[in-house]
């Protein structure tokens, strides 16, 4: 094989050559893009109830008075990410979690038991968090059937629960419980990615050879937050940041014999604060847990979901103050992308909050690295290509 760059025009065709550098950009994006002070396009000067409707918010400063509380439009469907260029100031709510089976931003739904019977109705998606759906009970073809099993609680930064025990009546075969799912993320995921929550496991269907009980669906998993500011954020008395995941519903009965499953509940999701100057916090509240255990009803029970992560980055490590619970604390990372490097400390005539870059970018403005990156892109793609031989 020659040298790619002995080829000519007849063996390395325009075509070619231009879908080698588009993979070539998609190769060579920052994996660390979502950590960024932002470009300052956004007023974020909340004084009063507000509900978000986009996922990255870009601001100069952020002020949330007292008591405001944020909460997100529900066709948010990615974490919620609060860039910073100056100071952050916040005495009010800031909630991203589930509401029941409504995902919060970016998190994932439950299971749904939305065909009689059900059985094994999981949680959607794949990253081994999702609770597993519970079994329909079996009647033998006796008509003495048994209830569903529960639906498992969703993993996060733990497993979640397993499904309570399945209730038994006449001689029918109870359904079995669901498994919680997996744990999937860790503090140091962070550093790489802003995930959100998982659901939980539906309940399966009750069955006494002729009538059906259905299952409940599984509760939601919750979005994630991420505040990140050059300058200091101060968290004050009334702060409260939740991120919590939303309980399965109950199953339901199509006779005393025939009841079917709880749903499984979903995680809690990511609360991330960085800070390039400091972090103080006025024992503000934070709540990250997972939906916890649906006991109700005479089904079997639904799981628990795991609780998610809570981290805060300083240049020190260090908080001043403290919250109502112990975050995991790191340095901040080397990988901020800054759309404006040098905000703040230039003259009154500076056209420092003009920028050509989209509020939701995220590219540095020094090209060095992302020019290497795309180099070695395109140099990783052009292997892979000849290595498979692909023809386009």
């Amino acid at each position: 094989m020659r040298p790619f760059f002995l080829y000519n025009q007849q063996t390395l065709p325009y075509n070619f050559i231009m879908k080698v550098l588009f993979l070539s950009l998609l190769f060579s994006i920052n994996a660390h893009a979502y950590l960024s002070y932002g470009d300052a396009t956004d007023d974020c000067n909340w004084s009063a109830d507000k509900e978000l409707y986009k996922d990255i918010w870009n601001c100069e400063d952020l002020y949330i008075g007292t008591n405001v509380q944020i909460t997100v439009k529900t066709t948010v469907t990615s974490p919620i990410q609060i860039r910073v260029q100056g100071d952050a100031d916040i005495d009010g709510d800031i909630i991203v979690s589930a509401s029941g089976t409504q995902p919060g931003p970016g998190g994932s739904a439950g299971g749904s038991c939305s065909t009689s019977p059900c059985s094994d109705q999981d949680a959607p998606g794949s990253t081994s968090g999702e609770g597993d759906g519970g079994e329909t009970g079996d009647d033998l073809g006796s008509f003495t059937a048994n209830y569903g099993g529960g639906g498992g609680g969703a993993g996060f930064s733990a497993a979640g629960s397993n499904a309570g025990a399945t209730p038994a009546v006449g001689a029918g075969s109870a359904g079995a419980a669901g498994t919680g799912g997996s744990a999937f993320v860790t503090s140091s995921s962070l550093d790489t990615s802003l995930v959100a929550g998982v659901g939980g496991g539906a309940g399966g269907t009750g069955d006494d050879g002729s009538n059906y009980g259905p299952g409940g669906d599984g509760g939601a998993g919750s979005g994630s937050l991420l505040i990140i500011a050059k300058g200091s954020i101060i968290l004050r008395s009334n702060t409260n940041l939740e991120a919590k995941g939303g309980a399965g519903t109950q199953g339901t009965g199509g006779s005393s014999a025939a009841i079917g499953g709880n749903g499984g509940s979903g995680s809690g999701g990511a609360i991330y604060i960085v800070s390039n100057t400091s972090v103080t916090s006025n024992s503000a509240l934070i709540d990250i847990s997972g939906g916890s255990s649906n006991t109700s009803g005479s089904g079997a029970d639904g799981g628990a979901g795991s609780a998610g992560i809570f981290r805060v980055d300083t240049p020190t490590s260090s908080i001043i103050g403290s919250f109502s619970q112990a975050p995991t604390q790191s340095t901040i990372s080397s990988s901020i992308t800054d759309p404006l490097p040098d905000y703040g400390q230039e003259s009154e005539t500076s056209t420092e909050l003009t920028s050509d870059i989209e509020a939701s970018c995220t590219y540095k403005e020094n090209s060095s690295p992302m020019l290497l990156s795309l180099v070695f892109g395109f140099l990783l793609t052009f292997g892979l290509l000849q290595t498979h031989k692909l023809r386009w």
